[in-house]
């Protein structure tokens, strides 16, 4: 039976662990509390924040940059593509920081929690930006998880399902 890129990536010595997300279903999404014409903008943000959270968590050993940097020349472009869509990346995160398009642009009446927590998610990312590179793995990890709880709730909020956007302040997946 053939191993999946996943499975070969996680047999490389320098592959320390692969986190898979578990993020695999998500909240259905009332269209709509989006204003109309803007629905290209609100379908790609909403792909764009599902697709985040589906991807893997990846650590290696790398200590420097440069040395992860000359370690992807070295294996296959599949895998160096399956590499690259690690949630570690700040590229990566860096993609969600834009969720405050939906409630600057796309939702009609947004309400103060929605505001909030886009603006907490926006901060986040942005902070992780300055203190990623002196962050050990772990915090690394941590942050991302935090991250990934906000950013499911801020697709709850947006939910056809009213039950699931209700919230107490005691049980924010914070």
């Amino acid at each position: 039976m053939a191993q999946s890129l996943l499975e070969q990536l996680a047999q490389d010595p320098h592959i320390l662990k692969i986190i898979p997300s578990t993020y695999t279903s998500f909240p259905q999404i009332d269209y709509t509390l989006f204003k109309q014409g803007e629905e290209e903008i609100t379908n790609n943000s909403i792909v764009t924040i599902e697709t985040y959270l589906k991807k893997t968590i990846i650590i290696d050993n790398f200590v420097t940059h440069e040395q992860r940097r000359a370690w992807r020349e070295t294996i296959s472009p599949q895998m160096r593509l399956l590499y690259e869509q690690n949630k570690l990346r700040h590229n990566v995160i860096n993609n969600v920081g834009y969720i405050t398009i939906l409630t600057d642009i796309c939702i009609q009446q947004v309400t103060a929690e929605m505001r909030i927590l886009a603006f907490d998610i926006k901060e986040n990312v942005q902070r992780a930006a300055q203190e990623y590179p002196l962050s050990q793995i772990f915090e690394k990890v941590n942050q991302i998880n935090l991250l990934d709880k906000k950013i499911y709730h801020f697709l709850e909020l947006l939910s056809t399902n009213p039950l699931s956007n209700i919230v107490e302040n005691d049980s924010w997946p914070i």
